[in-house]
Formats: C-alpha cells, sequence, structure tokens
C-alpha cells in the first residue's frame, strides 16, 4: 500500500491518500492562526507521519476484516460487494478506520460490513448495518458497553429460565460483556440521542420490576417485595444490575434499531447463536 499513497496539499487542508479508499483531512481556519503557522512550520513532518498513521490503521482493519470473512465465509454473499451501497460503505468506514484506527471500533465495523452483505439479512437489518456503520466510529467503549447492558437488561431475554438462581449466571455476564458500565453522564446521553442509538422519555416510570420481568412466565404474579427479595438473596450480581437499573432510571431509555444492533453485535461475541433478526426485523 505504501507505494500508492500519495499526500497533496489542498488550501488549508492536509489530505493523505491510499488508492481510492483513505481520504484523511485536517482542516485549519483563519481564526486558529496559531494552528495555521504550527501547519506550516511542521508540514513535511505531519504530513510524514499521518500518511504512516493512516496506512497502518488500514492495514489493521483490513486484517480483522479478512478474519471476519473467514470465520462467515458460509453466509457471505460476494454479489452483494459489487453494490454501490455497499462500495460506498468500505469507503467511509476504511477513511474511518485510517483517522480513528483503534478508536473506530474495528470489530464492530467488520461484524456489521459481514452482516451487510450476509446471505441471512434482510431489508431492515441490511439498511440498520448501513446506518451503524457511520455511527458506530462516532462511539467510545463506554458508550457501547452502556448500549450493550441496556440491552441485555431490557430486550434480551431466556425465557426457559423458570428459577431466581438461574439469573445469577447471566447478571454476571451482563457485567462482563458491558465492562462494568451501568449508567452515562447527562450530557453523553444526550450526545447518543443525537446520533440516533437511543431515546429518552423523562415521563416514564421504573418499570423493570413492573415490566421488564413481568415478561417471565414464573414472575408474572409475583409481588413486588417478594421478587425483590428474591433476587437479592438468589441471585446478588443480577439483584445489583436491577438497582442500577432503577437507580439510574434506565426505563426512560430506548434504544433505536441502530442502537440495538449495535449492542447485538458486541453481545454476539459471548453469545454466537444469537440472532440479530429476532430484534431487527
Amino acid at each position: 500500500m505504501a507505494d500508492k499513497l500519495k499526500q497533496e496539499v489542498a488550501e488549508n487542508a492536509l489530505a493523505v491518500q491510499a488508492g481510492r479508499d483513505v481520504n484523511v483531512g485536517m482542516s485549519f481556519t483563519e481564526v486558529e492562526r496559531v494552528f495555521t503557522i504550527l501547519f506550516e512550520n511542521n508540514f513535511p513532518k505531519l504530513q510524514e507521519i499521518a500518511a504512516r498513521t493512516a496506512e497502518e490503521n488500514v492495514k489493521k482493519f483490513v486484517g480483522e476484516l479478512k478474519e471476519a470473512f473467514v470465520r462467515n465465509s458460509d453466509k457471505i454473499d460476494m454479489n452483494r460487494i459489487a453494490e454501490p451501497d455497499v462500495q460506498y460503505m468500505f469507503n467511509d468506514i476504511m477513511k474511518s478506520s485510517a483517522r480513528k484506527g483503534e478508536k473506530a471500533n474495528p470489530e464492530i465495523l467488520s461484524a456489521l460490513i459481514v452482516q451487510r452483505i450476509s446471505t441471512d439479512s434482510n431489508d431492515m437489518l441490511s439498511l440498520t448495518c448501513g446506518e451503524a456503520t457511520n455511527i458506530v466510529p462516532k462511539l467510545n467503549t463506554e458508550h457501547i458497553s452502556f448500549l450493550t447492558f441496556h440491552q441485555m437488561m431490557y430486550k434480551v431475554f431466556n425465557f426457559a429460565y423458570t428459577k431466581y438462581t438461574e439469573f445469577e449466571n447471566w447478571g454476571q455476564l451482563i457485567k462482563k460483556v458491558s465492562n462494568n458500565i451501568f449508567e452515562l453522564s447527562d450530557i453523553n446521553i444526550k450526545y447518543l440521542e443525537y446520533l440516533g442509538v437511543l431515546s429518552k422519555d423523562y415521563a416514564i416510570t421504573n418499570q423493570f420490576y413492573k415490566g421488564t420481568l413481568k415478561t417471565y412466565p414464573f414472575l408474572k404474579d409475583v409481588a413486588y417485595d417478594v421478587m425483590d427479595n428474591e433476587f437479592k438473596v438468589n441471585a446478588p450480581t443480577f439483584y445489583n444490575l436491577i438497582k442500577s437499573c432503577e437507580n439510574n432510571c434506565l426505563s426512560q431509555i430506548q434504544l433505536t434499531p441502530i442502537g440495538q444492533l449495535i449492542a447485538l453485535v458486541n453481545i454476539k461475541t459471548v453469545i454466537p447463536t444469537l440472532d440479530y433478526k429476532v430484534w431487527i426485523n
């Protein structure tokens, strides 16, 4: 790839290209004159470093994507790669990867690409995959962990459970996959709302015991105080997660299809049999 790298300087900008796939720009304004001076004084060095970093980031992402293709070779429809929409998606992802490297969340991006061109996808899932690839590079680890926590607590159920003790292992798995991120600051929630991965309705009251857990048949007619004590004694890890949901009013938050899919991609790393179409259809 190195021999394809080409650096071009436009007015007040530094551009780095790798073939037609990568285009990284650094813009400068007259108001921020100090940045313009720094750029002019260090341009040759900055240009070289930017090109090398972009190349390394893209190579690493392509490596991860190749591994994802190999793992899912039986599900990939290679004909879909020729679709203009898919090629535009590739281009955008390459640019994000070149600019941000690991911060672009390459593992999740790779999984989204695989699903987008998978034979077991559907129109809604394909559309959601395409939109999610635009959002994922704008998220940090805490954002993804929080989306994962919310999805696992409110939307992923195992109706085979018939005992409180069975929720303990589930609680431990949730903690592991969500990296112990059970809440976000208001500014982070607003940022995620702006990106379109969740919405928040302040009028909704806590509904975890009265709503979410009532979807389990064996809990349908159990009184709140009884249920609360049973979880506290028999599934303490899950009990503490319930309290995190209630204390942070997480029932007020709803994940959009994009937010759910991003969370589900992360969850699928520990539950390989998970089918996105159960939620995105």
